[in-house]
């Protein structure tokens, strides 16, 4: 498990269960069931790592590639990749122009690459 991530260990089920005693009373209980479920939450810089790494990847760059084209050295880039820094906001002006997107691109959640974005 990663320091930026968390995994929870979800197991609740509940069902609400009428039942007659032998007593004829009716009894209300609750059955719980135990269903085990991983959930992973992904902190935001290890997201912004993740689309990083993706875009550089769908532009068939390396990191040496990227890096020169940006200006930083590639052991940033690295770093920044991996989720141990976050960039400076001129960072991520040259991350974005070096990979062609707008800055909003790269904090963007949830959106699926293509080869070459506007």
């Amino acid at each position: 498990m990663n320091a930026n991530s968390m995994t929870l260990d979800l197991r609740i089920k509940s069902t609400h269960v009428h039942e007659q005693t032998s007593a004829g009373r009716e009894k209300n209980s609750l059955d719980v069931r135990y269903l085990r479920s991983n959930v992973t939450i992904v902190a935001p810089i290890q997201h912004f790592a993740r689309r990083i790494q993706t875009l550089r990847h769908a532009r068939g760059l390396g990191q040496v590639g990227l890096a020169k084209a940006a200006g930083i050295s590639r052991g940033y880039l690295a770093r920044i990749e991996i989720g141990r820094h976050w960039p400076s906001l001129e960072v991520i002006e040259k991350l974005a122009k070096a990979l062609k997107v707008k800055p909003s691109a790269l904090l963007e959640y949830g959106k699926k690459e293509s080869k070459k974005q506007k």
